[in-house]
């Protein structure tokens, strides 16, 4: 018999029609071909949407969905990995999630993980999609703090002294009874304060760094 390989495209169904083909052998004999054949073709494992990183959040914020959209023939299976190191490594790395095309995080710990997923039908190879990065940022914090003397002469300065946790730039709002925005990359920051009567009391408002809104003492 004769073999002759054809490479259907990747339409549902492909239709070949050798009625019109001539043959010949070894003692230049010919003869037309007859008949014609249907082959179905079914489309082989594919990302149609992958996997992208969403915004960094912030600790105690809700988590982002991941999600990544497929095509393939029969079922559709997802299994979900992730690492610590941003490089795909299906022998070591933690399968997490259930067998869907979305998937959501942990965001329980400051950090940042990274997460794919691999995508099997029963058609082509198995397909593994980009990485994501989801990272979580700490809330910042700013204590103030002041070391000097109690009492100074009018018109003298006293230095405060501001230690900030998080990612600079810092902004901040302190209050002597009227609020004062200051943003700084200093850490710690001195704030020189010349009280215009006694008894004026300096305190923290509210603090945020480069990431997120924080906590303050003091």
């Amino acid at each position: 018999p004769f073999i002759y390989t054809v490479h259907p495209a990747t339409s549902p169904v492909t239709t070949f029609d050798n009625s019109n083909i001539i043959v010949s052998d070894a003692n230049n004999c010919t003869s037309s071909t007859t008949g014609s054949v249907t082959i179905n073709v079914n489309p082989v494992t594919a990302i149609t949407a992958d996997v992208t990183s969403p915004l960094p959040i912030c600790i105690g914020s809700a988590a982002p969905q991941l999600s990544v959209t497929a095509t393939g023939t029969g079922t559709i299976t997802y299994q979900w990995y992730s690492n610590t190191t941003g490089v795909v490594d299906l022998n070591n790395d933690a399968q997490v999630g259930t067998n869907a095309n979305t998937f959501t995080p942990d965001v329980s710990a400051v950090g940042t993980i990274y997460y794919y997923v691999v995508i099997h039908s029963d058609c082509g190879t198995d397909v593994t999609s980009a990485i994501a990065a989801v990272t979580v940022n700490p809330l910042p914090t700013a204590t103030l703090s002041y070391t000097g003397a109690s009492t100074i002469c009018a018109g003298s300065t006293a230095n405060l002294m501001i230690s900030f946790t998080g990612t600079a730039p810092f902004t901040f709002t302190y209050s002597d009874g009227t609020s004062h925005n200051v943003t700084t990359s200093d850490n710690p920051y001195t704030l020189m304060v010349t009280p215009a009567s006694s008894g004026i009391t300096y305190s923290l408002v509210s603090v945020s760094d480069a990431n997120c809104d924080g906590t303050v003492s003091g």
